[in-house]
C-alpha cells in the first residue's frame, strides 16, 4: 500500500491527469466505480480476498486506514492515489462530500468480501503456512 503522485500536464485550457501505475505488476482493468460521500461519514470497513484496488479522490481529499493502524491522506489537488493490494482491511473517512474513483481487477463477487476484521486476520494467518 502506496501512495503515489499522477503526472500532471497543464496548458492554457485546462489540465490533464495521468493514470499509469508504477512499480507494480500489470493491473488489468475489470471494473470501475465511483463512491460519493457526504460529509463527515466514513465508507469501507471491509476487504477483499482476491480483488486489488487503486482508489483516487476526484474532488476534495479523504483518509484511508489500512489494516486499522497506517493512515494515509488521498488529496485530489495533489494528483495522489492509492493502491491497495488484497487481504487489506479499508476504512475511508470523509470531512468533506468527495468523489473516488476506484479501479479494480475483479468484476463484482458479493463472496470475495470480509466484513469481519477477524475474519481477515484468519484468512492471512492461513495464507502463512
Amino acid at each position: 500500500m502506496k501512495k503515489q503522485i499522477l503526472n500532471e500536464f497543464i496548458s492554457k485550457s485546462g489540465k490533464l491527469v495521468e493514470i499509469r501505475i508504477k512499480n507494480k505488476p500489470a493491473f488489468k482493468i475489470k471494473r470501475i466505480f465511483i463512491i460519493t460521500s457526504k460529509k463527515n461519514t466514513k465508507r469501507g470497513g471491509h476487504a477483499h480476498q482476491k480483488c486489488n484496488q487503486i482508489l483516487i479522490s476526484l474532488k476534495t481529499k479523504f483518509k484511508i486506514i489500512l489494516n486499522k493502524k497506517k493512515k494515509l491522506i488521498i488529496n485530489s489537488r495533489d494528483n495522489e492515489l492509492i493502491y491497495v493490494p488484497k487481504l487489506n482491511w479499508v476504512d475511508l473517512e470523509f470531512k468533506e462530500k468527495d468523489i473516488v474513483l476506484v479501479l479494480c481487477d475483479r468484476k463484482y463477487e458479493k463472496k470475495d468480501y470480509i466484513y469481519d476484521f477477524n475474519d481477515l486476520k484468519k484468512v492471512k494467518s492461513h495464507f502463512k503456512k
